[in-house]
């Protein structure tokens, strides 16, 4: 008997989000991993996921060359989208409870590009922000469909008016940014933080405006691409 997706994913999920149009369940590492430590997902959620990313970066970004399996160890939540049996978009997090803020790490999120604009992202991020309790989130983002997203999720405390308010906490975060190029504190960008683009091709928001200011901040050059990165830091809307 062929096991369906949601029910693979249903029985190690530890919470369920149900909407009219999409699922999300969440997954937490400490409660569904083997000894060593690794994620032990099913082969066909796997291969699911690493779809909706090629889908989402038309390629398979960098973070994922070693399989999404090895992706996976380094984070601690995922929440899953599933639609019709289909697993149509992910989000993965890892949480860091500060004495002074809770707030998580989102280290991946796609969307697959036929069910992109359906409020799925949205759903995923406040599901993980629900989920994991935290106030606080941060990212490293090429895109601005991203930042529109994060602001209505959200709101955006860096970069913005009291970008220095949040210094000390943004220099702990650049440990755990991983990049290598360099960080300009008075902009937000992180320079040559990726070795190649991850995306084929940056998307862009319906948001002229935000499209236009990523477009001259991170140097976007004709064929979409960018090695740079915004760094956001955002807390929680608790009005949703």
């Amino acid at each position: 008997m062929i096991r369906l997706i949601f029910e693979e994913i249903k029985q190690i999920a530890y919470k369920e989000y149900l909407f009219d149009d999409v699922d999300i369940y969440i997954i937490d590492h400490d409660q569904f991993c083997s000894g060593s430590g690794y994620w032990q997902l099913d082969e066909s959620i796997s291969r699911q996921i690493s779809d909706v990313v090629i889908s989402a970066f038309g390629d398979t970004p960098v973070d994922e060359v070693n399989g999404i399996g090895n992706f996976l160890t380094s984070t601690k939540m995922i929440a899953v989208a599933v639609h019709a049996d289909r697993v149509v978009g992910f989000a993965a997090c890892k949480p860091f409870p500060f004495s002074d803020y809770r707030l998580f790490f989102l280290t991946s999120m796609a969307v697959d590009e036929d069910y992109m604009r359906k409020r799925i992202g949205f759903r995923l991020i406040h599901s993980l922000l629900e989920s994991s309790e935290m106030e606080y989130l941060v990212l490293v983002t090429q895109s601005p469909v991203m930042y529109c997203l994060l602001e209505k999720v959200s709101i955006i405390c860096c970069p913005g008016a009291n970008t220095s308010d949040y210094l000390p906490l943004v220099r702990r975060l650049l440990i755990m940014a991983g990049g290598s190029g360099f960080f300009d504190e008075k902009t937000f960008i992180y320079y040559d933080f990726y070795s190649r683009c991850p995306y084929s091709h940056i998307p862009l928001s319906d948001n002229k405006e935000v499209n236009r200011f990523f477009e001259n901040s991170l140097n976007i050059s004709a064929r979409k691409q960018s090695k740079d990165v915004f760094l956001l830091l955002a807390r929680r809307n608790m009005t949703f």
